[in-house]
């Protein structure tokens, strides 16, 4: 099998799901509504706090002291967050 049959037998696979009017690339998870836990059918509910990502780059020297002692990181957020 030729790269070329695969494109061709792919894109004939889409301009079909096209033709019978499903966008085959649109995610179809929205149809299943909110998301909600399996057993007991309640829908998860958003974080009811702030939520915040932050990324710090940290000097390779001193990288193993937080590698081997997690309590720093803390510390180090704390520092950050009053700087």
């Amino acid at each position: 099998m030729n790269n070329q049959s695969v494109y061709e037998r792919i894109t004939g696979n889409i301009i079909q799901k096209l033709q019978t009017g499903v966008i085959p690339w649109k995610a179809s998870w929205k149809k299943a509504g909110m998301p909600k836990n399996a057993v007991t059918k309640k829908v998860y509910r958003v974080l009811p706090y702030e939520h915040s990502h932050q990324v710090y780059t940290i000097p390779k020297r001193l990288r193993p002291y937080f590698k081997f002692n997690r309590k720093l990181l803390s510390k180090l957020y704390t520092a950050a967050k009053l700087a």
